[in-house]
């Protein structure tokens, strides 16, 4: 067949009658969207559907009452309509997503956009539309949603051609002027998208605060590539983030999708908008790449640009993304005027650390380890001497933090995560055991950071031993 195979059309009227929030059923109109231009299948949400259109009203109620669903207490929705060549009404119970949802700490927009996108599939399906995996699963475990949020393919093959089927799709050239779908919010105004209001707001923070970022998202929205970034995990927890290696085509567009790994640990903004950066960096590599369309062709391209994963995981970092990553966490770093001299992963690390025990020393019996020991010269401690700790960050400014890596006491010393000579003005971090060591919790990290301040006060080792000065921080500051 000469062309592409257009993204058929589906008018949707969405009737909120359980009062869901604007912003919560925007975000789950997005991911259906989402969810569907992987079947090739484009969504346009309207008020009225026209008789002369394959439609489909979507119903959002509280609760099933004597009505459909009633008798499948499980059941997150149900659908009606004996012609599915003429579209239908599906149910959607909101009470029951919001259980789901909490049970299984989920986000509610992403659970109700699966129980939408579930008994939409019902309608474009002939019946049993019901399959052993997938979003056409009759009942979800806790395995079914992670495969759906890390990116397997909602609909089968099969299920794909009988959508489509169904609607009617049409062939059509490269050059389709067709009108593109209407939006369902705000966020679908840009090619950068979520279904979490959370990232939602890192994406417009990330554009205020770092040209870098802004540069990065304009590119994409100039490009023939969606993507969309949401919460969740990548290599079963191993990877901060990652480019899920799945690609939808529809109407010439591009879909894919980011992971990023929930902030549990404190961690700052300015780290996640720096992560988020990374890989949106590796998708626009994919975008600038239009003969890139599925996961072989992904991985053939960064085989070719990028450098494999350590420890054998399988896949790719890139340079330019390593770049963006710096980048942005320097432009968001600014009015903090810390001086990190690490690239990458531990400079990201060590950051989150400074930022983490400034916050510490907030605390008025934190700032007491600065009386429980003297400088080398046997005198008080002076961490506010030059005026610069107007703010605890201040304590922290006029430090330099340096790669030691390639330093004696890091190479000889396997258990050395960093060392300050007394009144030094530089910490040498022992760059790749500091970030193995405090990536996913950083209250250690940020507790070595308040020993090393310690040292650049004068404090010598030996005595009081390391171990000493660490217990007397961990007593004040944990």
């Amino acid at each position: 067949m000469n062309g592409l195979l257009a993204a058929a059309l589906v008018t949707v009227a969405i009737h909120n009658k359980a009062g869901v929030p604007e912003p919560t059923l925007s975000a789950a109109q997005a991911e259906v969207e989402r969810i569907f231009a992987s079947a090739r299948v484009r969504i346009a949400w309207v008020n009225a559907i026209d008789p002369a259109t394959f439609g489909i009203h979507v119903i959002v109620r509280r609760q099933p009452g004597g009505g459909p669903g009633a008798k499948a207490p499980s059941a997150l929705g149900t659908s009606i309509g004996e012609d599915h060549r003429q579209g239908g009404v599906s149910f959607v119970f909101y009470d029951r997503v919001l259980k789901f949802a909490h049970d299984g700490r989920r986000s509610v927009e992403t659970i109700l956009a699966y129980a939408i996108a579930h008994e939409m599939g019902h309608v474009l399906l002939p019946p049993p539309a019901h399959t052993t995996t997938g979003l056409m699963k009759a009942e979800w475990d806790e395995d079914d949603v992670r495969r759906l949020t890390t990116g397997a393919p909602a609909f089968t093959p099969e299920q794909i051609t009988l959508m489509n089927t169904t609607i009617g799709a049409r062939p059509t050239s490269r050059h389709d002027t067709s009108v593109p779908v209407a939006a369902a919010g705000p966020e679908s105004q840009t090619r950068v998208r979520s279904t979490d209001a959370a990232i939602l707001n890192l994406l417009k923070e990330g554009n205020d605060r770092s040209p870098t970022f802004r540069s990065l998202v304009a590119a994409i929205n100039q490009s023939t590539g969606i993507v969309y970034v949401e919460f969740g995990y990548c290599a079963f927890g191993h990877l901060d983030g990652c480019l899920l290696p799945y690609i939808a085509v529809a109407d010439g567009d591009r879909y894919l999708r980011v992971i990023v790994l929930r902030d549990k640990n404190r961690r700052s903004g300015d780290r996640l908008l720096a992560l988020i950066a990374h890989e949106l960096q590796h998708a626009l590599e994919v975008i600038q790449h239009p003969e890139v369309i599925d996961e072989a062709t992904m991985d053939e391209l960064f085989s070719q640009i990028g450098t494999p994963l350590a420890r054998g995981r399988h896949g790719y970092e890139t340079s330019a993304a390593h770049a963006v990553e710096d980048a942005v966490l320097s432009e968001c770093a600014k009015g903090e005027l810390l001086h990190i001299f690490l690239t990458g992963r531990p400079k990201m690390v060590v950051h989150d650390a400074i930022l983490g025990a400034a916050r510490r020393l907030e605390r008025a019996e934190c700032r007491r380890v600065f009386t429980d020991f003297v400088d080398k010269n046997g005198e008080p401690l002076n961490p506010d001497g030059d005026g610069l700790t107007a703010r605890t960050i201040g304590y922290f400014q006029r430090l330099s933090f340096v790669d030691g890596d390639q330093s004696a006491p890091c190479g000889n010393d396997e258990s050395s995560l960093a060392f300050t000579e007394p009144f030094g003005r530089v910490i040498y971090i022992c760059a790749q055991r500091f970030a193995a060591a405090f990536a996913r919790k950083t209250t250690g990290g940020e507790i070595l950071v308040i020993h090393e301040l310690l040292h650049s006060l004068g404090v010598p080792e030996n005595p009081p031993s390391s171990a000493e000065i660490n217990r007397r921080v961990w007593a004040r500051c944990a």
